[in-house]
């Protein structure tokens, strides 16, 4: 599948929310584009390294090199992280951009706390669910026919029949799981926009609707009809049988035989 090219948000001052030892935790605001589709970024803080003497841990009798504290002088701190596709708001654990734990390759964790900006057109659900919402004309909607959507990386002209509420749109919502290619369906919601008739507008609905000819509207007629003039016992007696159609008889051929 084809994907946007990698969108990076440039240099973020990291608001370090809490350290739990070598777990670091920020928060970071993004678009649902970048969210959708991964993005990379740069990150910047000030963090307290764990004390590698006692491993963070302080111990009973005091710490020689951290007092006890379990941690050593606050540093600038700084990393380039390349997010997953199909991030959601809330917290994302991204392995082994953490401090480093004094053991050779061994980090800990990066927690990324996830705000994604709203957006007008497109609404992000709890389960994964991806709406868009596109206004439309009360007569366009009634004809039917083609009309543009919007997608997260752009836009498309689609079909969609007359008084449609839903068009649903295959792989264009969002990834399916974190850091999956994979991506559900988009559900366009159409809204139809109040309108005011004009006179003639109005004239020529009332002129369609007496030249409609429709045998369930015409029967339906014809039964409101006797209900409305009918009784009380006459409403609900059982309905007449219906006449089964005359068969044409076949007629005997008479004609000389040769």
């Amino acid at each position: 599948m084809n994907t946007p090219d990698t969108p990076h948000l440039g240099t973020l001052r990291a608001l370090v929310v809490a350290q739990r030892n070598w777990d670091i935790e920020i928060s970071v605001e993004m678009t649902m584009f970048e969210a959708a589709f991964g993005c990379e970024i740069d990150l910047e803080g000030t963090i307290e390294d764990p004390c590698g003497e006692c491993m963070g841990a302080g111990a009973n009798m005091s710490c020689r090199i951290c007092g006890g504290t379990g941690r050593r002088a606050s540093r600038y701190w700084s990393t380039a992280v390349k997010l997953p596709v199909g991030l959601k708001d809330g917290r994302t654990r991204i392995p082994g951009f953490g401090v480093s734990t004094g053991i050779a390759g061994l980090h800990g964790d990066l927690v990324l706390c996830v705000r994604i900006k709203k957006n007008e057109m497109f609404r992000l659900t709890r389960s994964g669910r991806l709406d868009a919402y596109v206004p439309i004309s009360q007569w366009t909607w009634l004809v039917g026919g083609k009309l543009m959507v919007p997608l997260l990386d752009g836009a498309r002209l689609v079909d969609f029949s007359s008084m449609d509420h839903e068009i649903r749109i295959a792989g264009q919502g969002w990834p399916k799981e974190l850091g999956s290619h994979e991506r559900g369906d988009l559900i366009v919601n159409l809204v139809p926009q109040d309108f005011r008739l004009t006179v003639a507008q109005r004239k020529f609905l009332e002129q369609m609707a007496r030249d409609e000819r429709n045998k369930d509207l015409t029967s339906w007629d014809r039964e409101i009809e006797k209900w409305a003039q009918g009784s009380a016992e006459s409403r609900y007696l059982p309905p007449e049988p219906k006449k089964k159609p005359k068969q044409q008889q076949k007629t005997k051929d008479t004609s000389p035989t040769s």
